[in-house]
């Protein structure tokens, strides 16, 4: 991490996640978890899938996802 030159502050992250995980703190409310990890913990280790992520890769995943589900691809219909 030292090239990046953020080993302090990521370093201080990972120590405070660490905390929050020990304290049995909600996924979503950890220090240090964002946006982009709770979508993927939703979709990945939940299952759920969100009706919208802010993410382009998420946000693909969740596409072709629900093509498959429907066999079409978002907004079309099977009789296309």
């Amino acid at each position: 991490m030292k090239p990046l030159g953020l080993s302090n502050v990521r370093t201080k992250r990972l120590k405070q996640l660490a905390e929050d995980w020990l304290k049995g703190v909600e996924f979503e409310k950890m220090r240090g978890v964002g946006e982009y990890a709770v979508a993927s913990d939703k979709i990945f280790y939940r299952g759920e899938l969100p009706a919208s992520v802010n993410d382009h890769a998420l946000a693909f995943y969740l596409e072709k996802i629900k093509k498959d589900e429907r066999g079409t691809t978002l907004g079309e219909s099977k009789e296309s």
